[in-house]
């Protein structure tokens, strides 16, 4: 994750003014919306410069961002300043401090962890949860003939950078989830993305 925090803070300016236009992710994460209480309690995972926190805090959420990469969190303290923001891995959740989240919002993040490590820190997303919380979670779908997992070399005119990136099958995150104790409901791909909306135990396990 040390390559994947100085990519992103090397890029970050970048990132930002770059993905304004995006909008694959609305769609779903309004589902994800719908299916919480009221003014929810939603964790960010991998948040980034916070413009998908203004998104859920304009439909009425509270909004705990975290991300690994301090650039980009400077950028989202900017746009996002009544939402709140820590910088940290996504593999140590568990020490935040005591918040039971009603939703966990992991779009576009855990495909930056290798497929070994998913589901530890799923385990360690489903405890953030309370009872019956829902986990969203956005990967890349793996396409014919890719690798499960790779280093990409990039870059941004004359900067260039490196990320790794985790591809997944519905099948094998659907098990990924199951494992952690997750009931996945709903599932698909667009935009090369896999979509999918998981509920926790009705108790904490």
């Amino acid at each position: 994750m040390k390559n994947v925090a100085a990519a992103y803070d090397s890029i970050a300016k970048h990132w930002h003014n770059e993905h304004q236009s995006d909008d694959w992710w609305i769609g779903d994460t309004d589902i994800f919306l719908s299916m919480l209480r009221p003014s929810p309690l939603v964790l960010d995972i991998g948040c980034g410069t916070g413009t998908k926190a203004i998104y859920l805090a304009l439909r009425g959420a509270s909004v705990h961002g975290i991300d690994i990469s301090q650039e980009m969190l400077a950028i989202a303290r900017q746009v996002a300043q009544h939402e709140h923001f820590t910088q940290m891995d996504m593999r140590n959740v568990d020490v935040l401090p005591g918040h039971a989240y009603d939703g966990v919002f992991a779009q576009a993040s855990l495909l930056h962890l290798p497929h070994d490590e998913i589901t530890s820190t799923l385990h360690a997303l489903r405890r953030r949860l309370v009872p019956n919380g829902i986990l969203y979670v956005a990967v890349k779908a793996q396409q014919p003939g890719q690798p499960r997992e790779e280093i990409v070399c990039e870059s941004y005119e004359s900067l260039e950078y490196q990320r790794f990136f985790s591809y997944y099958t519905e099948e094998n995150l659907t098990e990924y989830l199951t494992e952690a104790g997750f009931h996945v409901f709903s599932s698909n791909i667009s935009h090369k993305w896999i979509h999918m909306l998981a509920k926790g135990p009705s108790q904490t396990i």
